[in-house]
């Protein structure tokens, strides 16, 4: 019985459903219609270049037509949504451009389609130089008083810069920049290609790209100028006695741990004895030096003049 009745009209009910469908359709396509915009797709490139090439794509955004429904295009699409995909494995060194494989839109957009779009941009193609230098440490060279900086242990001591050759020769050498406020430095630290004016040499790679870095911070041995004392003891028999007193040289260089030399007024000479002396007299005479410190030169004596007179004559 419901199979008659379904059966009853049967092409009048199927024109119903189509005319109902195609209302349907233009009734979404009044809600919803087709248009198109301008916009820009940004480039991502894809694969990668030959070893011996460096690969620089445009990174100018590409105009572009979309068309397709308003609210996909207005709503599902923003800055940057399109994609521009290129592959660079395929590059060659006589490159100067490379094809759009395609526009890649968001899964948002699935009835947008791109039309009167670029189908190639431009590439820049360079040949890989290599070129090994020695690695440096540039550092601030003033420590605390009373320390002094070793002298920087680094490894590796030599790294391989690559790049396009014309920017290779801006290269005067590779540094190391350790930040030696803190003091003592251990650490892994870029590694920086320079010209001769010390400015970065940007669009190269440096193969490793640190360098392990360790200055230590030691105990400074200062340096002071004091006057050189002689010790005289006795006295001459009257009626002379002693006029002056003269070392040669009167002033010495003295080394030392910084707290110990602080303590320091003058350095004294060993004794000079002046019982029975009637005449000027010159003694080479050692110089009495505190434990941990040393003279200029190794310097060890002075001589010491004692200018003699008579009271009577």
């Amino acid at each position: 019985m419901i199979l008659r009745s379904f059966r009853e009209n049967l092409a009048l009910k199927m024109i119903a459903l189509v005319a109902a469908i195609l209302l349907w359709f233009y009734v979404s396509s009044e809600r919803d219609p087709n248009t198109t915009r301008q916009a820009f797709a940004t480039i991502k490139a894809i694969g990668d270049a030959p070893h011996d090439l460096l690969v620089q794509v445009s990174t100018n955004p590409i105009p572009i037509t979309l068309t397709g429904p308003r609210s996909e295009l207005y709503n599902a699409i923003g800055e940057g949504d399109v994609k521009a995909i290129v592959n660079i494995s395929q590059v060659s060194a006589n490159t100067t451009l490379i094809p759009i494989k395609q526009y890649q839109l968001p899964r948002s957009a699935p009835n947008v389609t791109v039309i009167g779009a670029k189908e190639v941009i431009p590439v820049v193609v360079n040949l890989i130089e290599h070129r090994r230098m020695g690695v440096t440490v540039s550092y601030q060279n003033s420590p605390p008083f009373g320390k002094t900086f070793s002298v920087p242990i680094v490894q590796p001591t030599i790294a391989e810069v690559n790049g396009p050759g014309d920017t290779l020769n801006k290269v005067a050498r590779l540094v190391v920049y350790a930040d030696t406020g803190a003091g003592a430095v251990n650490s892994n630290l870029p590694i920086i290609p320079v010209d001769r004016n010390n400015r970065q040499v940007n669009g190269l790679t440096v193969t490793p790209p640190t360098a392990h870095v360790e200055i230590n911070l030691l105990t400074a041995w200062a340096s002071r100028t004091l006057l050189v004392n002689p010790q005289i003891v006795g006295r001459p028999p009257y009626p002379y006695h002693v006029v002056d007193v003269i070392p040669s040289p009167d002033k010495i260089t003295v080394y030392g741990r910084p707290e110990e030399l602080l303590l320091l007024t003058s350095i004294p000479t060993a004794k000079i004895v002046l019982d029975g002396l009637k005449t000027d007299t010159t003694e080479t005479v050692p110089l009495l030096l505190p434990p941990n410190v040393t003279v200029n030169k190794g310097r060890t004596t002075v001589e010491v003049t004692v200018v003699i007179r008579s009271k009577q004559g």
